[in-house]
């Protein structure tokens, strides 16, 4: 999908960078705005250009200053429809990827654990518990799905890669969130388990609780493949710019519905199962940050552009 680039820098480097712009392939429009930015101060350049070529766009952007010069800023956009003449067949063939400024915003933004967030991920351990212990599977998914837990541990991958301090961050808001879960899920089965309602049988309804509970809580050659495929996957998803995806994610993998296990077993005072399941949540980890490492620094590799830092 073609992007909107937006920069603001002095006037005596604008009409360089705008001729530049257009002699790029996947240019559809360029605009030069003179003397219209107020901070930074300057000129503004807008160009239309194909996602196929957004890292040449930021080489010449990083040209010009950007990321040293508080002159020079950037801001990029998806528009909802493109219409070029003669360019239409390159428009709809496009692809579509993220830049590193993107995929940290992005992440910043979605992995930061904001009191909803952690709010919603102690209720998520409310929702996962009490499916886990009646056998309702649906209700366990949901859980899944409403979960914000899965862009913090790709934050950590981030920072790994570039080297950064970054990942700690990822690391902090993580462990918020799933502290909560852990006290949401403890608080439900407290409650389940005081009602007369405990593991492994549950108050079956349409599934085994005993099922769910082996499955959640074994580590097993398929349970890996599926954890790493499913790392893999959701990395590829944010690096395609369809983060909004994840949360199918978070389904595949055993995250959710692990930890709530560690609760559960915690209140039931079973050692043995609490183990268990620590282990697959741990597995769990390690694969998807391990995976989006993976993803992340090849795709670094591969579009990583002049005067990009190293």
């Amino acid at each position: 999908m073609p992007r909107t680039v937006s920069i603001s820098l002095p006037p005596e480097r604008s009409t360089e960078l705008s001729r530049r712009l257009q002699d790029l392939e996947g240019t559809l429009s360029v605009r030069l705005h003179r003397g219209v930015s107020v901070q930074p101060e300057g000129d503004v350049v807008e160009a239309e250009v194909l996602d196929r070529d957004i890292g040449h766009v930021m080489a010449l952007v990083d040209d010009v200053g950007l990321g040293s010069d508080p002159s020079v800023s950037v801001t990029t956009s998806a528009p909802s429809s493109v219409v070029s003449a003669g360019q239409m067949t390159a428009v709809v063939r496009d692809t579509s990827t993220s830049t590193w400024e993107e995929i940290e915003l992005t992440l910043g933004r979605q992995s930061t654990m904001t009191v909803p967030k952690v709010v919603v991920m102690a209720l998520v351990g409310v929702v996962a518990a009490a499916g886990i212990l009646t056998g309702a599977l649906h209700v366990v998914v949901g859980a899944m799905v409403i979960a914000p837990g899965f862009e913090p541990l790709v934050r950590i991958a981030l920072g790994l890669v570039q080297r950064r301090r970054s990942w700690r961050d990822g690391l902090v808001d993580g462990a918020r969130g799933y502290a909560a879960l852990l006290v949401g899920a403890a608080a439900c089965a407290g409650v389940l388990s005081a009602s007369g309602i405990s593991l492994p049988e549950g108050a079956a309804t349409y599934h085994s609780g005993a099922a769910l509970v082996s499955y959640w809580t074994s580590t097993t050659v398929a349970s890996v493949i599926v954890s790493v495929a499913a790392g893999v996957a959701g990395a590829l998803l944010v690096v395609a710019r369809r983060a909004v995806l994840t949360a199918g994610v978070m389904i595949a993998l055993a995250l959710v519905p692990a930890l709530t296990m560690v609760a559960i077993s915690a209140i039931s005072a079973d050692p043995d199962l609490l183990g268990s399941a620590a282990l697959r949540w741990l597995v769990d980890v390690a694969a998807v940050v391990g995976s989006s490492v993976v993803v992340l620094a090849l795709h670094r590799r591969t579009s990583r552009r002049p005067g990009a830092e190293s």
